[in-house]
C-alpha cells in the first residue's frame, strides 16, 4: 500500500509541474527528472514485487502506516481541539466494489490513535474509479465533492495528494493535511490555511529498516517522513 502510495504522489507531481510550465510559471528541471525517476523506480519495485513474491524485505510492516496516521491524526487533533467530524480521502481499490477502506486499517488505526480520546468521528470516502482516472492535476474542486461525505467536517486528511491551487472552488473545504514530495510548492496555501501540514517523504530512505522493539510512534514516523507546518 506505501509503495503504490509514493508511486501515485510521484505522478501526482510530474501532472503539477508540468501545469505548472504550461501557465509560464517556472520550475528547475532537476525537480521534473528527479520526479520522473521516482515515477519509474517505484513502477519498476512494483513490478519486481509482482513477479517475485519472496521479496519479504519489500512488504511495510504495520508500524509505518499506523505511525504516518497517528501524525496526521495528531496534528489536527492540535489544530480543531474541540472535535467533530474528520474526513479522511482514501486511494480507491483497485478491485471494483471493495469497501472503501480496505488496506488502510493500519492508516486509520494511527489517525485514531493521533485523535486521542476527544469527540472525533472518522468519515472515509474514495474517488470512483473514473473519477480517479481523471483527478490528475487535483483540484480544490474536486475536494469540494468529495466533502459531500461529511459536509460539516472541521479538517481533512487526503492519501490522493495536494490541490495544484486553492481557487477556484475553495469556498467551504477545511483545512487539508495531505502527504506531497515538495512542500516549498505549497507554502502560499499553507500561509492561507488551506493546508494544514504536509507530510514528506524523507529522501534516502531505506526500505529494508525495520522498527525496533519499544520505539515510539513519533520515532517510527522520523524514519521515513518528516512533518511540515504552516509557519
Amino acid at each position: 500500500m506505501l509503495l503504490n502510495l509514493f508511486m501515485i504522489l510521484s505522478l501526482i507531481g510530474v501532472v503539477a509541474v508540468v501545469r505548472i510550465q504550461k501557465r509560464g510559471g517556472s520550475v528547475h528541471p532537476s525537480v521534473v527528472y528527479g520526479l520522473v525517476a521516482l515515477s519509474i523506480m517505484l513502477s519498476g519495485v512494483r513490478l519486481y514485487r509482482w513477479k517475485n513474491p519472496s521479496t519479504a524485505f519489500l512488504a511495510d510492516p504495520p508500524e509505518f502506516p499506523i505511525a504516518l496516521g497517528y501524525a496526521f491524526g495528531r496534528e489536527v487533533a492540535r489544530a480543531v481541539p474541540g472535535g467533530g467530524d474528520i474526513l479522511v480521502i482514501l486511494y480507491p481499490d483497485e478491485e471494483e466494489g471493495a469497501p472503501v477502506e480496505r488496506g488502510w486499517e493500519p492508516h486509520l488505526e494511527g489517525i485514531r490513535q493521533g485523535l486521542g480520546e476527544g469527540p472525533y468521528r472518522v468519515v472515509t470516502t474514495a474517488p470512483t474509479s473514473e473519477e480517479a482516472a481523471t483527478m490528475a492535476p487535483l483540484t480544490m474542486r474536486f475536494y469540494a465533492r468529495l466533502l459531500r461525505a461529511a459536509p460539516e467536517a472541521k479538517a481533512i486528511i487526503s492519501f490522493l495528494g495536494a490541490p495544484v491551487s486553492d481557487t477556484p472552488g475553495g469556498a467551504g473545504v477545511p483545512p487539508l493535511y495531505v502527504i506531497h514530495v515538495n512542500p516549498e510548492m505549497l507554502r502560499p496555501m499553507m500561509t492561507r490555511g488551506t493546508i494544514g501540514a504536509v507530510v514528506v517523504p524523507r529522501s534516502g530512505i531505506d526500505f529494508r529498516a525495520r522498527p525496533q522493539p519499544g520505539m515510539t510512534l513519533e520515532e517510527v514516523f522520523d524514519m521515513r517522513y518528516t512533518l511540515v507546518t504552516a509557519p
